[in-house]
């Protein structure tokens, strides 16, 4: 699904009134739409909705809401703030709510009756700022807003909760904390991006009868993965498949006492598909690799005195890994001299797809254009404290603007990137965006990464571009998680588990 900026969805909305929609019957459809969503979600027989516009045209969808709920029997009061309705289509939108006997309250003059009004609601509607919105809300703004989120009321958000930013998702001052936001043409940015994104509750996105070539012909942002996108590229299986088919994927990852990590990207990438799974680790750290993934081929090389693989190996790991079809480097490596180079040079003489995360990426993060020397593809996957290594800059920093953040480290790299967190964000070096919805806090554990590595090395392995692997590697990684959130808990949550669903979860996509 396309996420597009406020002045796309502004030019969508122009050409479907050049098409021969009105600018009225686009406000009526978005009221109208509203309303059903709110009906399909919450029970409003006999219920108290307070209706809050500003006055724009997002009051003027507003409007068209309290009509629509008066309509079927709800008991509708409508609040007023920063003025009358000031576009001609909330005029009149305002003006045929009074045929139903409705009188708005204004909120700056009946500020005690207004706010007596709200803290008694059963559902309140927001329709103070459309995507227009800029800044942090002044007075009386910021007064109302407070109001709403201090009551107990559910809230309903009409395209997005007033007071955030459309197109980067940035909060500069107070904001509607809405549980469903119904959002109209398509999802803006502050949709999917944090902070804004956590304050939208549940979106849905309605459809107002636009021509879908309108909406088609507009640039996104980005897109959402949907899970029909999951299984059109996932590998199909044919009858007369054999292990080569499937490829193998070469981990050259773990240190002593960060066996584990080696072991979940094995086994993520072993219950992914892959043909074979081939782990280049320090010796000292065989017996548990080796005893807890029974089916990967272990190579046990020499170490340093910390623990790590010794650069003195580095012909036999060269040699190994352009033998594979995907790499892994990075989980659970360590750090030091040994390290570094080892890194460096994988990127420098190995020419196979390469996946780079953990201790991979904090080796090359100073130098990370040293990647678009690479003699094949590569995927990033930074969290936000190895994206901030690379940038040079605050984790802070990078999470208030994950968007850009991810676009400029593809950028730099030449790499497919994956910046992980919330929303997961994937960005090729062309500038494409695509952004997971799926996940859940409970993945937020030591080893999912890892785990994530795996899949993606899987996928490569069975021949997806780098992009088609990144997506589908971070959806069902995501999905995963899920599964384990809705069948035992989120706190429950390991790496281990979220393997062990990937069965029923591939069993969903292969029907």
């Amino acid at each position: 699904m396309k996420v597009l900026s406020a002045e796309k969805v502004s030019s969508a909305e122009q050409t479907s009134v050049k098409q021969g929609l009105s600018w009225l019957r686009l406000m009526e459809n978005a009221g109208a739409a509203a309303s059903r969503v709110i009906k399909t979600k919450f029970d409003v027989s006999g219920k108290k909705i307070t209706v809050v516009c500003g006055k724009g045209n997002n009051g003027g969808d507003g409007y068209v809401v309290a009509r629509k709920m008066k309509e079927i029997g709800c008991v509708v009061k409508i609040i007023q703030v920063g003025g009358k309705p000031s576009t001609p289509s909330s005029v009149e939108m305002a003006s045929r709510v009074v045929d139903l006997g409705l009188v708005a309250v204004n909120f700056e003059s009946d500020n005690h009756l207004s706010c007596d009004i709200i803290m008694n609601s059963d559902i309140i509607v927001d329709a103070i700022f459309g995507t227009g919105f800029k800044g942090a809300p002044n007075e009386p703004y910021l007064s109302i807003i407070n109001e709403i989120n201090m009551s107990e009321a559910k809230v309903v958000s009409l395209d997005l909760p007033s007071g955030c930013s459309s197109d980067d998702g940035k909060l500069s001052g107070a904001c509607v904390n809405a549980d469903l936001t119904v959002t109209f043409v398509a999802l803006k940015p502050c949709h999917v991006l944090f902070p804004a994104a956590e304050k939208c509750g549940n979106v849905v996105s309605a459809s107002i009868g636009m021509p879908l070539q309108a909406i088609e012909s507009q640039q996104e942002i980005m897109n959402t993965i949907e899970k029909s996108d999951i299984s059109s590229l996932l590998p199909k299986r044919t009858k007369t498949f054999h292990k080569g088919n499937c490829g193998t994927a070469c981990f050259v990852c773990g240190s002593y006492g960060m066996a584990g990590a080696a072991v979940i990207a094995a086994k993520a990438a072993i219950h992914s598909g892959v043909g074979l799974a081939k782990l280049i680790i320090p010796a000292s750290i065989y017996n548990i690799v080796g005893s807890s993934v029974l089916e990967a081929v272990c190579c046990p090389l020499s170490q340093t005195a910390d623990g790590t693989l010794s650069v003195s190996e580095l012909p036999k790991i060269i040699s190994e890994v352009n033998k594979s079809n995907s790499i892994v480097i990075g989980c659970g490596l360590g750090t030091g001299y040994d390290v570094n180079s080892i890194v460096k040079n994988i990127v420098k003489s190995a020419n196979v797809p390469l996946v780079i995360d953990a201790d991979g990426i904090n080796a090359i993060a100073s130098c990370i254009d040293i990647i678009k020397q690479y003699k094949a593809s590569v995927v990033l996957t930074p969290h936000p404290g190895e994206a901030a290594r690379i940038l040079n800059c605050n984790t802070s920093d990078i999470e208030s603007d994950r968007l850009n953040s991810v676009k400029k480290i593809a950028d730099l790299s030449g790499a497919v990137t994956v910046l992980k967190g919330a929303n997961t964000l994937i960005a090729t070096p062309e500038g494409k965006v695509s952004v997971c919805l799926f996940g859940n806090p409970g993945m937020a554990t030591a080893g999912s990464g890892d785990m994530l590595s795996g899949i993606i090395a899987a996928f490569l392995a069975n021949g997806l571009s780098p992009w088609e692997a990144a997506v589908c590697g971070v959806s069902v990684h995501a999905l995963a998680g899920d599964f384990v959130a809705s069948t035992k808990s989120q706190t429950y949550i390991t790496p281990l588990d979220m393997i062990d669903a990937l069965a029923p979860l591939f069993c969903e996509f292969e029907a």
